[in-house]
């Protein structure tokens, strides 16, 4: 009993903190969401006791660092379940959380897993406190790469978007980059596609909340743009798309996309511009090509 009260302590404490420490981070945006957060940590830290209890008894025939490892990868799948659960139960409005739950509460329940397990299988308090180090350690690196590796594992990325409009002329091209914000890769890939004259800049646009890994899609009209297109999304690269009559040209022609597109769009009054994300949603914005 005093074990499993231990349990539930040690579960709700460490989200807790994890979760304070995330928002901390980002500056503390979304701190009001900490109170709420804490709420659901109670019934999340309830049935940690009850988990963590049967993933002790599926290893004691393992050795005590297979043990460990598995404890570990069990935590990481108890706080998916979790976040799922929770996801559910509150809808759409779970978007609006600002503490990334499901980061927080993998790494917080493979911790408390693994560490439940190293404690009641080690043989000596040095090897329990090399093992804690070990785990707290093993933690904050999965807790770092989480987010990339779930964007990879997702097809995730961070989209920023740049839109040009062409003037013909007799020089050499000539970049409109008022935001200094196109480095020479960008660059170099926009005159590859062998215009001549000014690229004047309409603006720029993101979407995604991932900040890795990352892509660029440079797209230059030439007016006057009468037709919609779907363009597909570059995959972790950059491509110029150049519009050609009622087409686009990408830039370089064999750089890697995915299949989500990204929509132009005629609507009454302007253009709309559209992403379409990996989750299913979609962002987007007017545009003025």
């Amino acid at each position: 009993m005093k074990r499993s009260i231990a349990t539930v302590a040690a579960a709700f404490v460490v989200a807790l903190a994890i979760g304070v420490i995330a928002v901390a981070i980002n500056d503390w945006f979304g701190s009001s969401d900490l109170v709420p957060f804490a709420v659901y940590c109670v019934p999340f830290a309830l049935l940690a006791a009850p988990a963590t209890a049967i993933a002790f008894r599926l290893t004691t025939r393992l050795p005590v660092w297979l043990a460990t490892a598995f404890a570990f990868i069990a935590g990481l799948l108890f706080g998916w379940l979790g976040t799922y659960a929770v996801a559910l139960f509150l809808g759409p409005w779970f978007g609006t959380m600002s503490v990334p739950m499901l980061q927080v509460w993998c790494i917080a329940a493979a911790f408390v897993f693994s560490a439940d397990v190293l404690l009641r299988r080690a043989l000596s308090s040095r090897g329990v406190a090399v093992g804690l180090i070990v785990l707290a350690l093993l933690s904050v690196f999965a807790s770092a790469g989480f987010r990339p590796a779930l964007s990879l594992s997702s097809g995730n990325q961070h989209l920023t978007v740049f839109y040009f409009r062409h003037h013909p002329g007799d020089g050499e091209l000539n970049i409109s980059d008022p935001d200094k914000v196109l480095d020479p890769a960008d660059i170099a890939i926009l005159k590859q596609t062998g215009l001549r004259g000014t690229l004047e800049s309409r603006g720029i646009s993101a979407s995604n909340s991932t900040k890795w890994p990352r892509a660029k899609a440079l797209i230059i009209f030439t007016p006057p743009l009468t037709t919609g297109a779907s363009l597909p999304q570059p995959k972790h690269c950059t491509i110029a798309y150049l519009q050609e009559g009622s087409s686009f040209r990408r830039v370089p022609a064999d750089a890697p996309t995915f299949l989500r597109q990204m929509h132009i769009q005629h609507k009454s009054g302007g253009w709309d511009f559209t992403v379409e994300h990996s989750s299913g949603a979609r962002s987007g914005g007017s545009l003025s090509p």
